[in-house]
Protein backbone atom coordinates (compact mmCIF):
# COMPACT_ATOMS: atom_id res chain seq x y z
CA UNK A 1 0.00 0.00 0.00
CA UNK A 2 0.97 3.38 -1.04
CA UNK A 3 -0.19 7.00 -0.07
CA UNK A 4 -0.56 9.70 -2.88
CA UNK A 5 -0.14 12.97 -0.84
CA UNK A 6 -2.09 15.73 -2.71
CA UNK A 7 -3.01 18.56 -0.02
CA UNK A 8 -1.04 19.96 2.58
CA UNK A 9 -2.06 22.39 5.75
CA UNK A 10 0.46 24.45 7.73
CA UNK A 11 0.38 25.20 11.11
CA UNK A 12 -0.14 28.82 12.00
CA UNK A 13 2.40 30.73 13.31
CA UNK A 14 2.76 34.52 13.34
CA UNK A 15 6.38 35.50 13.58
CA UNK A 16 8.20 32.57 12.12
CA UNK A 17 10.47 32.35 9.62
CA UNK A 18 9.23 29.47 8.03
CA UNK A 19 6.51 27.30 7.64
CA UNK A 20 5.56 23.79 9.46
CA UNK A 21 3.96 21.12 8.22
CA UNK A 22 0.46 20.16 10.60
CA UNK A 23 -1.12 17.62 8.26
CA UNK A 24 -1.64 16.35 4.53
CA UNK A 25 -4.29 15.11 2.80
CA UNK A 26 -3.65 11.63 0.52
CA UNK A 27 -4.97 8.86 -0.96
CA UNK A 28 -4.61 5.29 -0.32
CA UNK A 29 -3.70 3.96 -3.61
CA UNK A 30 -5.29 0.30 -3.01
CA UNK A 31 -8.51 1.04 -1.54
CA UNK A 32 -8.29 4.96 -3.44
CA UNK A 33 -10.28 6.13 0.20
CA UNK A 34 -8.72 9.46 0.92
CA UNK A 35 -7.90 10.82 4.60
CA UNK A 36 -6.37 13.41 6.04
CA UNK A 37 -3.07 12.56 8.35
CA UNK A 38 -1.18 14.72 10.82
CA UNK A 39 2.56 14.51 10.60
CA UNK A 40 2.72 12.39 13.79
CA UNK A 41 0.73 9.65 11.79
CA UNK A 42 2.35 9.93 8.33
CA UNK A 43 5.73 9.97 10.57
CA UNK A 44 4.57 6.47 12.06
CA UNK A 45 2.89 5.08 8.71
CA UNK A 46 6.61 5.43 7.06
CA UNK A 47 7.99 4.00 9.44
CA UNK A 48 6.45 0.90 9.84
CA UNK A 49 6.94 -0.08 6.41
CA UNK A 50 4.44 2.57 4.88
CA UNK A 51 5.18 4.22 1.81
CA UNK A 52 4.34 8.09 0.40
CA UNK A 53 4.53 9.93 -2.60
CA UNK A 54 3.41 13.42 -4.17
CA UNK A 55 3.69 13.49 -8.12
CA UNK A 56 3.58 16.67 -10.17
CA UNK A 57 4.24 16.55 -13.50
CA UNK A 58 4.23 13.05 -13.97
CA UNK A 59 7.62 12.72 -11.25
CA UNK A 60 7.24 10.77 -8.32
CA UNK A 61 8.85 12.10 -5.42
CA UNK A 62 9.06 9.79 -2.41
CA UNK A 63 8.15 11.24 1.24
CA UNK A 64 10.48 10.41 4.04
CA UNK A 65 11.43 10.63 7.42
CA UNK A 66 14.12 13.47 8.67
CA UNK A 67 14.87 14.42 12.33
CA UNK A 68 15.79 18.05 13.22
CA UNK A 69 16.99 17.53 17.05
CA UNK A 70 14.10 15.76 18.93
CA UNK A 71 11.57 16.55 16.14
CA UNK A 72 10.42 14.33 13.47
CA UNK A 73 9.14 15.67 10.19
CA UNK A 74 8.48 14.43 6.83
CA UNK A 75 9.96 16.07 3.48
CA UNK A 76 10.35 14.97 0.24
CA UNK A 77 13.53 13.25 -1.80
CA UNK A 78 13.25 13.72 -6.48
CA UNK A 79 16.30 12.57 -7.92
CA UNK A 80 18.80 12.54 -4.85
CA UNK A 81 18.05 16.02 -3.48
CA UNK A 82 15.68 16.51 -0.44
CA UNK A 83 13.81 19.81 -1.59
CA UNK A 84 10.11 21.27 -0.73
CA UNK A 85 7.50 19.51 -2.76
CA UNK A 86 5.03 19.59 -0.05
CA UNK A 87 5.11 23.08 0.05
CA UNK A 88 4.10 23.55 -3.15
CA UNK A 89 0.85 21.34 -2.96
CA UNK A 90 -2.59 22.54 -2.72
CA UNK A 91 -3.17 24.01 0.37
CA UNK A 92 -6.51 23.01 3.04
Amino acid sequence: MAVHVTHVHMQEHGDEDHEHIDSVRGTDTVSGQTETYTVARMVSYIENGGEAYTEAEGRRATIYVRQNGGRKFIQTKADGVWSNNLLNLTRF
